[in-house]
């Protein structure tokens, strides 16, 4: 299933099936990436910096619950 969501959104098991780009049009993560704890951390931050262009879309065919990503980012 494909949607459209923030990066405040992102699960881990997601798939990217789009760029992701800053509003300077500078490609952050390319269409087909994984989403994983580490990169849920780095858009986390550059969101809250320069900016993300959101939404994106997303495949969440394999996606952890939310509450299972916060958790897995807590044990980093």
């Amino acid at each position: 299933m494909i949607r459209s969501i923030r990066v405040e959104d992102l699960a881990i098991g997601m798939t990217f099936d789009e760029d992701v780009t800053a509003p300077n049009n500078v490609v952050l993560v390319s269409k087909g990436q994984g989403v994983t704890v580490a990169l849920i951390k780095r858009l986390r931050n550059f969101a809250s910096g320069i900016g993300v262009n959101e939404p994106f879309r997303v495949r969440v065919s394999q996606a952890l619950p939310i509450q299972s990503t916060e958790f897995a980012m807590n044990k980093e």
